[in-house]
């Protein structure tokens, strides 16, 4: 009767987490462009634009990339100020949350006139730290510490003694 029991669990339990879809993700493509368009532009995507930004990441483009267009678009553009110093101090305070260096500044700002804003982008977003993912706790060595081999000098010899069997001939030939 147990093993029975026990069986009749197990299909229970199996049919029911084999009813959840595989794929659910928390959000979705659309979800995230929308996000993108409310943090930088302060507006809902449009039809279009979620239309093309959606396939293009369905289809194999990095998020990185679409977000890096969405913040080179002529409209983010001419929103922080229709300069490259507005569009790259616009850059670092949604991006990063901060203003940039001088160094940095003056660098980004001459990368808008002579690479364009969509490589701009690209360098901010790059900046910016990867999310920090713990999966286990560190890992205790407890095992005696490693032998160390130190190698030592060994003078070379002074002269040439090949192998026996083996004859050699200095000369000039």
């Amino acid at each position: 009767m147990r093993p029975f029991i026990t069986s009749a669990i197990l299909t229970v339990t199996t049919l029911t987490a084999s009813a959840a879809p595989a794929f659910a993700q928390p959000g979705t493509y659309s979800d995230l462009v929308d996000s993108w368009y409310h943090r930088y532009l302060g507006r809902h995507v449009d039809p279009a634009g979620r239309a093309d930004h959606v396939y293009a990441l369905r289809h194999g483009t990095s998020p990185t990339v679409v977000e890096a267009a969405i913040l080179s678009s002529p409209e983010y553009y001419v929103k922080n100020g229709n300069t490259p110093e507005g569009y790259v101090a616009a850059l670092y305070r949604d991006v990063l949350g901060r203003r940039a260096g001088s160094y940095e500044f003056s660098r980004e700002v001459s990368h808008v006139l002579t690479r364009g804003r969509n490589a701009v982008a690209l360098e901010v977003l790059a900046l910016r730290a990867p999310p920090l993912v713990v999966t286990s706790p560190p890992l205790v060595v407890t095992s005696p510490p490693p032998v160390v081999v130190v190698p030592t000098y060994r003078p070379a010899p002074r002269y040439y003694v090949p192998p026996p069997g083996i004859s050699v001939r200095f000369g000039i030939w």
